[in-house]
Protein backbone atom coordinates (compact mmCIF):
# COMPACT_ATOMS: atom_id res chain seq x y z
CA UNK A 1 0.00 0.00 0.00
CA UNK A 2 2.91 2.08 0.77
CA UNK A 3 4.56 1.69 -2.23
CA UNK A 4 1.87 2.65 -4.42
CA UNK A 5 1.55 5.57 -2.51
CA UNK A 6 4.85 6.77 -3.17
CA UNK A 7 5.15 5.86 -7.14
CA UNK A 8 1.76 7.23 -7.53
CA UNK A 9 3.05 11.11 -8.15
CA UNK A 10 5.81 9.91 -10.29
CA UNK A 11 2.89 8.28 -12.86
CA UNK A 12 1.19 11.41 -12.48
CA UNK A 13 4.46 13.83 -13.27
CA UNK A 14 4.40 11.48 -16.35
CA UNK A 15 1.09 11.81 -17.39
CA UNK A 16 1.37 15.18 -16.83
CA UNK A 17 4.04 16.41 -18.87
CA UNK A 18 3.04 14.19 -21.98
CA UNK A 19 -0.73 15.73 -22.18
CA UNK A 20 1.32 19.43 -22.36
CA UNK A 21 3.06 17.61 -24.92
CA UNK A 22 0.32 16.28 -26.71
CA UNK A 23 -1.39 19.74 -26.20
CA UNK A 24 1.22 21.86 -27.89
CA UNK A 25 1.27 19.78 -30.40
CA UNK A 26 -2.93 19.95 -31.17
CA UNK A 27 -2.47 23.56 -30.99
CA UNK A 28 0.21 24.01 -33.57
CA UNK A 29 -1.10 21.73 -35.90
CA UNK A 30 -4.33 24.00 -35.79
CA UNK A 31 -2.65 26.92 -36.26
CA UNK A 32 -1.12 25.78 -39.52
CA UNK A 33 -4.24 24.52 -40.84
CA UNK A 34 -5.68 27.88 -40.36
CA UNK A 35 -1.87 29.50 -41.72
CA UNK A 36 -2.46 27.15 -45.06
CA UNK A 37 -5.79 27.74 -45.42
CA UNK A 38 -5.21 31.54 -45.20
CA UNK A 39 -2.23 31.63 -47.85
CA UNK A 40 -4.64 29.44 -49.96
CA UNK A 41 -7.15 32.02 -50.19
CA UNK A 42 -4.81 34.82 -50.94
CA UNK A 43 -2.77 32.85 -53.60
CA UNK A 44 -5.77 31.03 -55.41
CA UNK A 45 -6.50 33.81 -57.84
CA UNK A 46 -8.76 31.55 -60.34
CA UNK A 47 -10.98 30.08 -57.28
CA UNK A 48 -14.94 30.62 -57.24
CA UNK A 49 -16.03 33.29 -55.03
CA UNK A 50 -18.42 30.54 -53.59
CA UNK A 51 -15.81 28.28 -53.12
CA UNK A 52 -13.16 31.44 -51.31
CA UNK A 53 -16.69 31.95 -49.00
CA UNK A 54 -16.49 28.68 -48.02
CA UNK A 55 -12.86 28.37 -46.84
CA UNK A 56 -13.67 32.06 -45.16
CA UNK A 57 -16.43 30.70 -43.26
CA UNK A 58 -14.00 27.75 -42.33
CA UNK A 59 -11.17 29.50 -41.47
CA UNK A 60 -13.83 31.51 -38.77
CA UNK A 61 -15.28 28.79 -37.47
CA UNK A 62 -11.79 27.36 -36.47
CA UNK A 63 -10.47 30.80 -35.07
CA UNK A 64 -13.62 31.41 -32.79
CA UNK A 65 -14.90 28.22 -32.06
CA UNK A 66 -12.68 25.11 -32.47
CA UNK A 67 -9.16 26.43 -31.11
CA UNK A 68 -11.30 28.22 -27.98
CA UNK A 69 -12.92 25.07 -26.97
CA UNK A 70 -9.99 22.67 -27.55
CA UNK A 71 -7.99 25.29 -24.94
CA UNK A 72 -11.16 24.58 -22.71
CA UNK A 73 -10.63 21.44 -22.48
CA UNK A 74 -6.85 21.16 -22.68
CA UNK A 75 -7.47 23.33 -18.97
CA UNK A 76 -9.92 20.99 -17.71
CA UNK A 77 -7.83 18.34 -18.00
CA UNK A 78 -4.72 19.45 -16.21
CA UNK A 79 -7.05 20.69 -13.51
CA UNK A 80 -8.35 17.38 -13.28
CA UNK A 81 -4.70 15.71 -13.18
CA UNK A 82 -3.91 18.12 -10.45
CA UNK A 83 -6.95 17.04 -8.01
CA UNK A 84 -6.19 13.25 -8.89
CA UNK A 85 -2.95 13.86 -7.46
CA UNK A 86 -4.19 16.01 -4.55
CA UNK A 87 -6.86 13.42 -3.84
CA UNK A 88 -3.66 10.50 -4.02
CA UNK A 89 -1.66 12.25 -1.47
CA UNK A 90 -4.34 12.42 0.88
CA UNK A 91 -4.86 9.37 0.69
CA UNK A 92 -1.03 8.34 1.28
CA UNK A 93 -1.91 10.43 4.29
CA UNK A 94 -4.87 8.57 6.03
CA UNK A 95 -3.17 5.12 4.96
CA UNK A 96 -0.05 6.45 7.12
CA UNK A 97 -2.27 7.71 9.96
CA UNK A 98 -4.56 4.29 10.11
CA UNK A 99 -1.11 2.53 10.12
CA UNK A 100 0.05 4.19 13.16
CA UNK A 101 -2.99 3.00 15.49
CA UNK A 102 -3.29 0.13 13.78
CA UNK A 103 0.38 -0.97 15.08
CA UNK A 104 -1.21 0.35 18.55
CA UNK A 105 -3.99 -2.13 18.53
CA UNK A 106 -1.78 -4.52 16.94
CA UNK A 107 0.79 -4.67 19.99
CA UNK A 108 -1.24 -4.74 22.48
CA UNK A 109 -2.82 -7.95 21.40
CA UNK A 110 0.29 -9.56 21.20
CA UNK A 111 1.18 -8.34 24.71
CA UNK A 112 -1.87 -9.89 25.76
CA UNK A 113 -1.35 -13.01 23.94
CA UNK A 114 2.61 -13.25 25.66
CA UNK A 115 1.05 -13.00 28.53
CA UNK A 116 -1.02 -15.87 28.24
CA UNK A 117 1.70 -18.21 27.14
CA UNK A 118 4.07 -16.69 30.10
CA UNK A 119 1.55 -17.41 32.64
CA UNK A 120 -0.20 -20.81 30.86
CA UNK A 121 0.60 -22.83 34.54
CA UNK A 122 -0.62 -20.54 36.46
CA UNK A 123 -4.28 -20.00 34.39
CA UNK A 124 -4.43 -23.74 34.16
CA UNK A 125 -4.14 -23.67 38.22
CA UNK A 126 -6.81 -20.93 38.64
CA UNK A 127 -9.02 -22.49 36.27
CA UNK A 128 -8.92 -25.91 38.46
CA UNK A 129 -9.86 -23.70 41.46
CA UNK A 130 -12.62 -21.77 40.04
CA UNK A 131 -12.48 -18.24 38.47
CA UNK A 132 -12.06 -15.08 40.32
CA UNK A 133 -14.92 -13.32 39.81
CA UNK A 134 -13.32 -10.24 41.47
CA UNK A 135 -12.31 -7.70 38.68
CA UNK A 136 -9.31 -5.22 39.65
CA UNK A 137 -9.72 -1.99 38.70
CA UNK A 138 -6.71 0.73 38.05
CA UNK A 139 -6.67 2.14 42.05
CA UNK A 140 -6.82 -1.69 43.32
CA UNK A 141 -4.12 -3.13 40.50
CA UNK A 142 -1.80 0.19 41.20
CA UNK A 143 -1.17 -0.71 45.63
CA UNK A 144 -0.30 -5.26 44.66
CA UNK A 145 3.60 -5.21 45.49
CA UNK A 146 5.86 -5.46 42.43
CA UNK A 147 8.47 -7.65 43.70
CA UNK A 148 10.29 -6.62 46.72
CA UNK A 149 8.72 -2.85 46.23
CA UNK A 150 6.15 -1.51 48.82
CA UNK A 151 3.13 -0.28 47.70
CA UNK A 152 2.93 3.40 47.82
CA UNK A 153 1.36 4.65 51.03
CA UNK A 154 -2.51 5.66 50.95
CA UNK A 155 -3.52 9.45 50.23
CA UNK A 156 -6.14 8.76 52.69
CA UNK A 157 -3.99 9.18 55.67
CA UNK A 158 -1.88 11.61 53.98
CA UNK A 159 -1.38 15.66 55.60
CA UNK A 160 -0.28 18.52 53.44
CA UNK A 161 1.48 20.67 55.58
CA UNK A 162 2.64 24.63 54.90
CA UNK A 163 3.75 27.56 56.76
CA UNK A 164 1.94 30.51 57.88
CA UNK A 165 2.22 34.14 57.57
CA UNK A 166 4.38 33.01 54.45
CA UNK A 167 2.15 35.08 51.68
CA UNK A 168 5.69 35.85 49.62
CA UNK A 169 6.36 32.02 49.48
CA UNK A 170 9.91 33.00 50.79
CA UNK A 171 9.93 29.32 52.39
CA UNK A 172 11.33 25.82 50.99
CA UNK A 173 9.46 22.86 51.86
CA UNK A 174 12.61 21.29 53.13
CA UNK A 175 12.03 24.48 55.87
CA UNK A 176 8.61 23.01 56.29
CA UNK A 177 9.74 19.83 57.05
CA UNK A 178 12.23 20.90 59.39
CA UNK A 179 9.36 22.97 61.65
CA UNK A 180 6.51 20.19 61.13
CA UNK A 181 9.63 17.89 62.52
CA UNK A 182 10.08 20.20 65.55
CA UNK A 183 6.27 20.34 66.24
CA UNK A 184 6.00 16.68 66.15
CA UNK A 185 8.89 16.17 68.48
CA UNK A 186 7.31 18.16 71.19
CA UNK A 187 4.23 16.21 71.52
CA UNK A 188 4.89 12.93 69.72
CA UNK A 189 2.28 11.42 71.55
CA UNK A 190 -0.70 9.81 69.27
CA UNK A 191 1.32 10.62 66.05
CA UNK A 192 2.95 7.61 63.69
CA UNK A 193 4.31 9.18 60.75
CA UNK A 194 5.76 6.49 58.24
CA UNK A 195 6.77 8.56 55.26
CA UNK A 196 6.81 12.27 54.08
CA UNK A 197 7.22 13.60 50.60
CA UNK A 198 8.63 17.55 49.77
CA UNK A 199 6.07 19.54 47.34
CA UNK A 200 6.26 22.88 45.49
CA UNK A 201 5.45 26.30 46.99
CA UNK A 202 6.79 25.40 50.20
CA UNK A 203 4.44 22.42 51.07
CA UNK A 204 5.20 19.04 52.59
CA UNK A 205 2.89 16.00 52.44
CA UNK A 206 3.12 13.90 55.76
CA UNK A 207 2.10 9.88 55.34
CA UNK A 208 -0.03 8.88 59.19
CA UNK A 209 0.06 5.03 59.43
CA UNK A 210 -3.75 5.14 60.25
CA UNK A 211 -6.73 7.46 61.05
CA UNK A 212 -6.19 8.28 64.61
CA UNK A 213 -2.70 9.21 64.03
CA UNK A 214 -3.98 11.15 60.93
CA UNK A 215 -6.36 13.01 63.12
CA UNK A 216 -3.69 13.97 66.18
CA UNK A 217 -1.42 15.13 63.75
CA UNK A 218 -3.85 17.35 61.78
CA UNK A 219 -5.01 18.91 65.61
CA UNK A 220 -1.42 18.94 66.75
CA UNK A 221 -0.24 21.19 63.21
CA UNK A 222 -3.45 23.94 63.55
CA UNK A 223 -3.14 24.48 66.98
CA UNK A 224 0.26 25.66 66.61
CA UNK A 225 1.44 29.23 65.43
CA UNK A 226 3.17 28.23 62.85
CA UNK A 227 2.15 25.49 60.85
CA UNK A 228 -1.80 24.89 58.80
CA UNK A 229 -2.39 21.12 57.52
CA UNK A 230 -5.24 20.65 55.22
CA UNK A 231 -6.49 17.72 53.06
CA UNK A 232 -4.84 16.58 50.37
CA UNK A 233 -7.13 17.89 46.79
CA UNK A 234 -7.56 14.66 44.40
CA UNK A 235 -9.16 14.50 41.49
CA UNK A 236 -12.64 12.60 40.67
CA UNK A 237 -12.32 9.56 38.82
CA UNK A 238 -12.66 9.23 34.93
CA UNK A 239 -15.47 6.10 33.89
CA UNK A 240 -14.96 5.12 30.70
CA UNK A 241 -18.28 4.44 28.60
CA UNK A 242 -18.03 1.89 25.93
CA UNK A 243 -20.55 1.90 23.21
CA UNK A 244 -22.90 4.87 23.32
CA UNK A 245 -24.95 5.76 20.11
CA UNK A 246 -23.18 8.19 18.36
CA UNK A 247 -26.45 10.23 17.08
CA UNK A 248 -26.79 11.25 21.07
CA UNK A 249 -25.12 14.57 22.11
CA UNK A 250 -22.48 14.66 24.54
CA UNK A 251 -23.82 17.24 26.51
CA UNK A 252 -27.07 15.11 27.24
CA UNK A 253 -24.98 12.19 28.30
CA UNK A 254 -25.41 13.21 32.33
CA UNK A 255 -29.41 13.86 32.17
CA UNK A 256 -29.42 10.29 30.27
CA UNK A 257 -27.38 8.69 33.18
CA UNK A 258 -29.14 10.38 35.59
CA UNK A 259 -33.07 9.50 34.20
CA UNK A 260 -32.32 5.84 33.22
CA UNK A 261 -30.25 5.13 36.57
CA UNK A 262 -31.91 6.09 39.66
CA UNK A 263 -29.58 4.39 42.04
CA UNK A 264 -27.01 7.12 40.44
CA UNK A 265 -29.46 9.90 40.11
CA UNK A 266 -29.90 9.58 43.99
CA UNK A 267 -26.12 9.29 44.44
CA UNK A 268 -25.97 13.01 42.29
CA UNK A 269 -24.84 15.92 44.50
CA UNK A 270 -25.09 18.97 42.34
CA UNK A 271 -24.65 19.47 38.53
CA UNK A 272 -20.55 18.47 38.30
CA UNK A 273 -21.42 15.08 39.63
CA UNK A 274 -20.74 13.89 36.43
CA UNK A 275 -19.05 15.56 33.41
CA UNK A 276 -18.05 14.61 30.17
CA UNK A 277 -14.44 14.62 29.43
CA UNK A 278 -13.77 13.21 26.07
CA UNK A 279 -14.86 10.69 23.20
CA UNK A 280 -13.06 8.31 21.54
CA UNK A 281 -13.31 6.10 18.79
CA UNK A 282 -15.40 3.47 18.59
CA UNK A 283 -14.87 -0.33 16.80
CA UNK A 284 -18.49 0.45 15.59
CA UNK A 285 -19.29 3.43 13.28
CA UNK A 286 -22.53 4.26 15.16
CA UNK A 287 -20.82 3.82 18.35
CA UNK A 288 -18.81 6.24 20.43
CA UNK A 289 -16.89 5.68 23.47
CA UNK A 290 -17.64 8.41 25.88
CA UNK A 291 -15.62 9.24 29.02
CA UNK A 292 -17.16 10.81 32.30
CA UNK A 293 -15.43 12.27 35.52
CA UNK A 294 -17.70 11.27 38.47
CA UNK A 295 -17.45 11.55 42.15
CA UNK A 296 -16.01 8.33 44.01
CA UNK A 297 -19.59 7.24 45.26
CA UNK A 298 -20.98 7.18 41.93
CA UNK A 299 -18.12 5.27 40.04
CA UNK A 300 -18.65 3.23 43.07
CA UNK A 301 -22.12 2.11 42.06
CA UNK A 302 -21.24 2.03 38.51
CA UNK A 303 -19.00 -0.73 39.18
CA UNK A 304 -19.99 -2.56 42.00
CA UNK A 305 -23.67 -1.99 42.59
CA UNK A 306 -24.34 -1.66 38.75
CA UNK A 307 -22.08 -4.47 38.03
CA UNK A 308 -20.12 -2.27 34.91
CA UNK A 309 -23.33 -1.72 33.37
CA UNK A 310 -24.87 1.72 32.70
CA UNK A 311 -28.76 2.08 31.34
CA UNK A 312 -28.86 4.65 28.69
CA UNK A 313 -32.32 4.59 26.91
CA UNK A 314 -32.72 0.98 25.49
CA UNK A 315 -29.43 0.00 26.02
CA UNK A 316 -26.99 -1.39 28.46
CA UNK A 317 -23.44 0.13 27.90
CA UNK A 318 -20.31 -1.32 29.67
CA UNK A 319 -18.33 0.81 32.00
CA UNK A 320 -14.81 0.43 33.03
CA UNK A 321 -12.10 2.55 34.87
CA UNK A 322 -10.52 4.83 32.09
CA UNK A 323 -6.28 5.01 32.71
CA UNK A 324 -5.21 7.79 34.14
CA UNK A 325 -2.29 7.58 32.12
CA UNK A 326 -1.76 9.33 28.57
CA UNK A 327 0.63 8.03 26.39
CA UNK A 328 1.75 9.25 23.10
CA UNK A 329 1.59 7.59 19.95
CA UNK A 330 4.30 9.16 18.18
CA UNK A 331 6.96 9.92 20.67
CA UNK A 332 5.80 7.03 22.95
CA UNK A 333 6.40 9.31 26.21
CA UNK A 334 3.73 10.07 28.99
CA UNK A 335 1.77 12.98 29.90
CA UNK A 336 0.39 13.90 26.31
CA UNK A 337 -1.29 12.41 23.29
CA UNK A 338 -0.03 12.38 19.99
CA UNK A 339 -2.78 15.21 18.27
CA UNK A 340 -0.80 17.47 21.08
CA UNK A 341 2.91 15.69 20.70
CA UNK A 342 5.71 18.61 21.27
CA UNK A 343 8.01 16.62 19.12
CA UNK A 344 5.50 16.77 16.42
CA UNK A 345 4.90 20.48 16.84
CA UNK A 346 8.13 21.00 16.98
CA UNK A 347 9.30 19.08 13.43
CA UNK A 348 6.39 18.09 11.44
CA UNK A 349 8.57 15.91 9.70
CA UNK A 350 9.57 14.10 12.70
CA UNK A 351 9.21 10.61 12.15
CA UNK A 352 7.76 8.40 14.83
CA UNK A 353 9.17 6.43 17.74
CA UNK A 354 9.96 2.92 16.75
CA UNK A 355 7.82 0.39 19.02
CA UNK A 356 10.15 -2.10 18.68
CA UNK A 357 13.51 -0.54 18.91
CA UNK A 358 14.73 3.06 19.73
CA UNK A 359 15.11 3.82 16.26
CA UNK A 360 12.37 6.46 14.61
CA UNK A 361 10.36 4.61 11.97
CA UNK A 362 7.35 3.04 11.70
CA UNK A 363 7.21 -0.74 13.23
CA UNK A 364 6.81 -2.30 10.22
CA UNK A 365 9.94 -0.74 8.79
CA UNK A 366 12.01 -1.50 11.74
CA UNK A 367 15.41 -3.19 10.57
CA UNK A 368 15.53 -4.90 13.79
CA UNK A 369 12.19 -6.12 13.82
CA UNK A 370 14.15 -10.37 13.77
CA UNK A 371 15.53 -9.29 17.29
CA UNK A 372 14.37 -8.93 20.91
CA UNK A 373 11.90 -6.27 21.13
CA UNK A 374 13.59 -2.76 23.33
CA UNK A 375 11.38 0.00 25.56
CA UNK A 376 12.78 3.10 24.29
CA UNK A 377 11.57 4.18 27.65
CA UNK A 378 14.10 2.34 29.59
CA UNK A 379 16.27 2.71 26.89
CA UNK A 380 16.62 5.81 27.95
CA UNK A 381 16.65 5.83 31.84
CA UNK A 382 20.64 5.02 33.11
CA UNK A 383 20.64 2.23 35.93
CA UNK A 384 23.57 1.25 37.73
CA UNK A 385 27.34 2.37 36.85
CA UNK A 386 25.10 4.53 34.13
CA UNK A 387 24.19 1.28 32.07
CA UNK A 388 20.51 0.92 31.17
CA UNK A 389 18.31 -1.11 33.26
CA UNK A 390 18.49 -4.57 32.60
CA UNK A 391 14.67 -5.13 32.52
CA UNK A 392 14.50 -3.41 28.54
CA UNK A 393 12.95 -6.21 26.57
CA UNK A 394 9.45 -5.07 26.10
CA UNK A 395 7.05 -2.90 24.48
CA UNK A 396 7.34 0.85 25.96
CA UNK A 397 3.01 0.12 25.57
CA UNK A 398 3.90 -3.03 27.72
CA UNK A 399 1.91 -2.94 31.54
CA UNK A 400 4.99 -4.46 32.32
CA UNK A 401 6.98 -1.56 31.40
CA UNK A 402 8.39 -0.41 34.86
CA UNK A 403 7.97 3.04 33.96
CA UNK A 404 4.31 2.70 32.80
CA UNK A 405 4.23 1.36 36.40
CA UNK A 406 5.53 4.13 37.85
CA UNK A 407 3.66 6.52 36.05
CA UNK A 408 0.25 4.53 36.55
CA UNK A 409 0.91 4.56 40.68
CA UNK A 410 1.89 8.13 40.32
CA UNK A 411 -1.49 9.19 38.17
CA UNK A 412 -3.35 7.00 40.54
CA UNK A 413 -2.24 9.05 43.83
CA UNK A 414 -3.62 12.08 42.53
CA UNK A 415 -7.35 10.21 42.09
CA UNK A 416 -10.28 9.84 44.61
CA UNK A 417 -11.35 6.57 44.19
CA UNK A 418 -12.92 6.14 47.22
CA UNK A 419 -11.02 4.05 49.22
Amino acid sequence: MATTSVNSPNVNNRSSHNTDTNDGEIITTLTKMQTTLDNAVKVSKNMRVDVKKSIDDQIELLKSNIIPQVKILISNVVQAQNKESAYRKRITELEISLQLKNQAESDKLENIEKMILENKEALTKISNQGSDTNKKTYAKAATINIGRQKAAPKNSYASILYLKDDEEKTKTSTDALQVARKLVCSKPAGTAIIANKLLSNGKIMIFSKDENSKANLDNLINASDEMISEEPKRQNPVILLKGVPKEIDRDDVPKIIKDCNQDIANACENEDSITVVYLKTNRKEHLVNVAIKVTPTIRRIILETLDRNVSFGFNLVYAEDASPVRQCFHCLSFGHTQTKCPVKEKNKEELPQCMHCPGKHLKANCPEKNKKVICCNCAKQPGTSNKQPENINHSPISEKCPIYKAVLTKAISKIDYGY
